[in-house]
């Protein structure tokens, strides 16, 4: 398969049903071990929508508002957690 028409007819187009559960793994920070041994802290599925729900909640964000969240590129935490909600700011 070295051509791209060749992977995408060796596959089907539809896909796989993904069961998540509130308890797997969202995504693993690790720290760099400041204050000790570093580690990984897990967020979990529910923590993440959790917090999505406390911060539309907390701007008032509504389906047809739209926004901009600036962020620096080097940054791992603030793009999945939608970054802090001082740096929210409704466009519409």
């Amino acid at each position: 398969m070295r051509f791209h028409d060749d992977l995408l007819t060796a596959f089907p187009k539809e896909e796989p049903p993904a069961a998540i559960e509130e308890s797997d793994p969202f995504i693993i920070f690790y720290t760099s071990g400041t204050t000790g041994v570093p580690r990984g802290a897990v967020y979990t599925h529910y923590r993440k929508l959790e917090e999505a729900r406390t911060k539309a909640l907390t701007i008032g964000l509504q389906p047809e508002n739209k926004h901009i969240m600036i962020l620096p590129l080097f940054t791992s935490a603030a793009g999945p957690t939608f970054g802090p909600s001082s740096v929210w700011e409704p466009a519409t």
